[in-house]
């Protein structure tokens, strides 16, 4: 991190006498050649080579596990910011797999849940505005097959699929998360006949009513990223009618336009894969399979390139030849993570990581401490964790959040509007166990890379806490959620999503209770102007029983600040062990929807 600073800070002197020097040049330049001294010559060269080292920094690709999930192609994964793991599902080898599994950065983890029937060739894509990972289509066996429209969605603890009626687009399709409109972008496929473009909100389908130029028409085997620097779904090569293609396109929302031909990037191609590294600004694909250098023979490839308006041949050593792989890029630790793939008609299990190497100029989040008001308590009972947060970078950081985690399981996000360069603040969380044993709490600063940090790997801290389960019943509403349903910012009046968790922490069963859920204007007061989310009353909800409550609000009007307000069993139904903990009131902010 020092380094980075030091280095930072001289590229930012020099960039400011640079300009001061260009400044005076041309102010003498009006009348007659301005001829630089020895010294203004000096300094211009070291600012030229400080200019070209950020631009050329050194960029590895690293070979980090060959244990996890079994070799395999046409798998798919996604990148979940909201817990910090890659999520894997699906592909193959000699048999089709099924299996969820997440990668956290050192490890592979099978996730033992039911969800979406064997299959590959289909695609995921993480939906950040709903917290989801978004599945579609693919083939349902290792020959021929037959095509799946089907359409799941991952929220860290379970799949579920979703009843709406989807594209026509047979497998060989791509699919990118655009993050500032909020939708999921997928076009293509293996059948010329079903082309087309369809975007998904979460509510449903919808076709594109575009009449632009498609990229290829209907072909496949393409891969498609968006890119948030840009603001457009990025889409190379692909294959149709045993033609491989090299053009670049981007959609914009409304239509596709061709933004560089077959001659000015890499060598045509497809089966490859694609990620957007968001610290670089930058689109990167590696491999695939594509005529070779004479455009000849079919050839299996090793090489990686960089798109950011124009393409780059990155020259370094990385992972073997390979094709049908899938890649996904973890926006905390700053890396692109590779997964499987087949290389000489063998399918591989290999995670590679792929580090740009490029630190933003910015700011540096560090979190410097984390704290929890015991070492031991009982679950249910809510406990106030602090955690210091500094900013030692060159710039202050701007509207990102801060959050709480039990081991890869949010509990809760604070939104930080400002922190000054050079400043720190501590923030207050509250903090439920829900069950009994050892805890791993993580505080993450800007777990969702909304910022240009300089360097992540100080963005995180833990601590640990040891809770008992309380005799009787016990009611607890925990991991509360608002976000903007659709849009870039919040007008005055708008679509929120809200979700929470209601939990039975104690050792007996019970029920019928009700719960109660608003978005008030003030805190612990309930007016006629305020927005009624739920009134309902649950059945039944075993001892150790959870509930996850998602709901959908219209707001005629969004104040600057807001709080939600629920109360779990107000009629006092049911007799529990502890009943301080069954009101729950949590700020939110406006500009941090």
């Amino acid at each position: 991190m020092c380094v980075n600073f030091v280095a930072h800070q001289w590229f930012r002197a020099v960039s400011c006498m640079l300009k001061k020097l260009m400044r005076s040049a041309m102010s003498k330049c009006h009348y007659k050649p301005y001829k630089a001294s020895p010294r203004v010559l000096i300094i211009l060269a070291l600012a030229v080579c400080l200019f070209a080292s950020q631009a050329m920094a050194q960029a590895t690709w690293t070979k980090v596990s060959t244990t996890g999930p079994s070799s395999r192609s046409n798998h798919s994964m996604a990148y979940d910011s909201r817990r910090g793991v890659v999520v894997l599902f699906g592909g193959g080898d000699a048999t089709v797999a099924g299996e969820t599994w997440e990668w956290d950065g050192t490890k592979w983890t099978q996730i033992n849940i039911e969800g979406p029937i064997i299959r590959r060739y289909h695609k995921m894509v993480y939906d950040s505005r709903r917290g989801v990972v978004v599945l579609f289509g693919g083939l349902d066996s290792r020959f021929i097959g037959t095509d799946l429209h089907d359409t799941w969605e991952y929220d860290g603890t379970k799949w579920t699929e979703i009843d709406v009626s989807g594209p026509e687009n047979d497998y060989g399709f791509g699919m990118a998360y655009d993050r500032d409109r909020g939708v999921t972008v997928l076009y293509g496929g293996n059948d010329l006949s079903k082309k087309g473009t369809w975007e998904y909100d979460g509510a449903g389908w919808k076709k594109a009513s575009d009449t632009s130029v498609h990229p290829a028409g209907g072909a496949s085997g393409f891969r498609m990223a968006y890119d948030s620097v840009r603001k457009r779904t990025f889409l190379f090569g692909g294959w149709q009618v045993g033609d491989y293609l090299g053009t670049t396109h981007e959609w914009d929302g409304s239509s596709w336009t061709q933004v560089a031909t077959d001659d000015e990037g890499p060598p045509n191609r497809s089966t490859h894969s694609t990620a957007f590294d968001s610290n670089w600004g930058k689109v990167v694909i590696f491999g695939g399979q594509g005529p070779d250098e004479t455009g000849g023979f079919e050839t299996t490839k090793s090489d990686t390139w960089a798109w950011d308006g124009t393409w780059t041949k990155i020259d370094i050593p990385g992972p073997s030849k390979r094709y049908n792989f899938d890649m996904a890029f973890d926006s905390r630790r700053g890396k692109i993570v590779l997964f499987g793939g087949t290389g000489d008609y063998t399918a591989g299990s290999e995670t590679w990581e792929f580090d740009s190497g490029y630190r933003p100029p910015g700011p540096d989040l560090a979190v410097t401490s984390i704290k929890v008001d015991a070492k031991k308590g009982m679950a249910g009972e809510k406990r106030t964790v602090t955690v210091k947060v500094a900013n030692d970078g060159v710039e202050d950081a701007r509207n990102f959040y801060v959050q709480l985690s039990e081991g890869n399981d949010p509990v809760d996000s604070i939104f930080v509007d400002k922190l000054n360069q050079g400043g720190s603040t501590e923030l207050e969380f509250d903090y439920i166990p829900l069950k009994k044993g050892k805890k791993k709490l993580v505080a993450y600063a800007d777990p969702f890379a909304d910022i240009a940090d300089m360097d992540r790997s100080n963005n995180s801290a833990q601590a640990f806490f040891k809770s008992k389960k309380l005799k009787g019943i016990d009611l607890v509403m925990t991991h509360v959620s608002v976000k903007l349903a659709g849009g870039s910012a919040p007008p005055k009046a708008a679509e929120l999503v809200v979700s929470f968790r209601i939990s039975n922490c104690g050792t007996k069963a019970c029920g019928p209770f009700k719960y109660k859920v608003y978005l008030t204007r003030r805190e612990k007061k309930i007016s006629g102007k305020d927005t009624l989310v739920a009134d309902e009353e649950i059945l039944a909800l075993k001892a150790g029983g959870q509930l996850v409550i998602t709901k959908t609000v219209n707001v005629k009007k969004i104040t600057k600040k807001f709080y939600f307000q629920g109360m779990l069993d107000p009629e006092n139904a049911i007799k529990e062990a502890n009943e301080g903990n069954n009101t729950v009131v949590r700020l939110f902010l406006k500009k941090g929807l």
